[in-house]
């Protein structure tokens, strides 16, 4: 099992779970959005509930190995949604856009200084 501590707070879920949500927070800080994931967790008395985290470029998760004598939690179903959701944010790639109302289709267009200088 796994503790995630976040946002002043920590829950406690499976070894697998808890890496795919820090995966996942990190796939949405590269694409510079948020979402939110619900996971199921260990609860106080033993039981498993369920918490729901909003994650993105912002989050800061910590994630540290939980001794307990209750069996990993495993949820295939949200395993699966979550790598689907990683997955669908795919790689980021640089967006160019227009540089003084010129448009700029490939870095040939834009003037980088060829004298060694820093100035552009």
């Amino acid at each position: 099992m796994r503790r995630i501590r976040y946002a002043g707070e920590s829950v406690v879920t499976g070894d697998a779970i808890a890496a795919l949500v820090v995966e996942y927070s990190e796939a949405l800080a590269k694409a510079n959005t948020a979402g939110t994931v619900e996971i199921p967790v260990l609860l106080g008395d033993g039981s498993v509930g369920t918490a729901t985290m909003l994650v993105g470029p912002a989050s800061q998760l910590i994630m540290v190995p939980e001794l307990t004598e209750t069996a990993d939690i495993v949820d295939e179903e949200l395993m699966a949604s979550l790598k689907q959701r990683i997955e669908d944010l795919g790689p980021v790639e640089a967006v160019l856009t227009e540089r003084d109302d010129q448009p700029v289709h490939s870095l040939d267009d834009l003037d980088f200084p060829t004298d060694g200088s820093d100035q552009l």
